[in-house]
């Protein structure tokens, strides 16, 4: 026997699933729509237009106000009378008391009142209910084998303890159908011939180098230096007429003078930074003479200044 989730039942699911997702649904706004109840509608069948209302879907709702049934006819509570609300289906309309009179003494002429639609009410067919609260059906007929063989059943059913075990399987039987997952190579099967057996043809890899044993090289094939080459130590170094000799310093001077001839020797200071120039005069700018092309940047030698004040001083002696 197949086992398998209700169809209905896995549709109504995923639609709450995705309604809840969704934080309600795309036919919500900021603003509660509001309409009227239309010329054609009877005492026991209401119909009306809505704007802004495209589907029928949980958590849709709207303001109705009645300008047209004198008063909606009793029924049965808690369904009452059907409302079809831009042509969407005429859905039952449940209210929040047993007492028929409810419907019939309230939702009189031009009353208003809030229309809220729930997929889960008429055994899964949908409706609205009035008002905030609504009395919930749970009376649901039984579903039988061959309705769940079937598979095409719309309405929220119930399941009998029995019927639940013969269709659904158990954590055991769960366990029983996930396969065993290798945990090492060696658990699985070669099916394919991979790796076992397999010869290396490459032909741009040579020969030498799938040898069973390492090649020798020559110190010329990987740059290094003959073994014949002799590396130079103390004792090499004398042999070939070196002397080593110990010297000492006799003295140490800086700019003519002295600065010691051992332990720590004191070079003076050293110029850890730059002097600050920002303010002095560019020597470049420095000139001999003065004359009416001199520029406020330049500036005269103090022979210049000298030779301008001889000037000045032989021409008052002459006036």
């Amino acid at each position: 026997m197949s086992k398998y989730i209700d169809e209905s039942g896995l549709g109504y699911l995923w639609g709450k699933i995705k309604s809840l997702l969704a934080g309600g649904t795309s036919q919500k706004a900021q603003s509660i729509p509001f309409g009227e109840v239309d010329s054609t509608s009877t005492a026991t069948a209401f119909t009306a237009t809505v704007e802004g209302i495209t589907a029928l879907e949980d958590g849709v709702c709207c303001y109705l106000k009645n300008t047209v049934i004198t008063s909606a006819a009793a029924t049965a509570a808690p369904k009452c009378w059907t409302l079809d609300i831009n042509n969407l289906g005429a859905k039952p309309v449940y209210v929040t008391t047993a007492a028929a009179t409810f419907s019939t003494s309230q939702f009189t002429l031009n009353y208003k009142f809030l229309f809220t639609y729930d997929s889960s009410l008429d055994d899964g067919d949908g409706g609205w209910y009035i008002g905030l609260l609504y009395n919930t059906n749970t009376t649901y007929s039984t579903i039988t084998q061959a309705e769940i063989d079937a598979g095409t059943g719309t309405k929220a059913r119930n399941i009998t303890p029995k019927l639940l075990r013969n269709n659904f399987y158990t954590e055991d039987e769960v366990d029983g159908l996930i396969p065993t997952v290798p945990t090492k190579v060696s658990d699985l099967t070669n099916d394919a011939g991979y790796i076992t057996g397999y010869t290396e043809t490459d032909p741009t890899v040579p020969s030498w180098a799938k040898a069973a044993s390492k090649p020798s090289y020559t110190a010329s094939e990987v740059g290094a230096l003959p073994d014949t080459t002799s590396i130079p130590t103390e004792s090499t170094v004398s042999g070939w007429g070196f002397t080593k000799n110990a010297g000492t310093i006799t003295g140490i001077t800086m700019n003519g003078a002295s600065k010691g001839t051992s332990g720590v020797v004191d070079l003076g200071t050293v110029i850890t930074s730059h002097q600050d120039i920002s303010g002095k005069e560019d020597s470049s700018n420095k000139v001999t003479s003065l004359s009416a092309s001199s520029t406020d940047t330049q500036y005269p030698s103090a022979k210049a200044v000298y030779d301008l004040v001889g000037d000045i001083e032989t021409i008052l002696a002459s006036i």
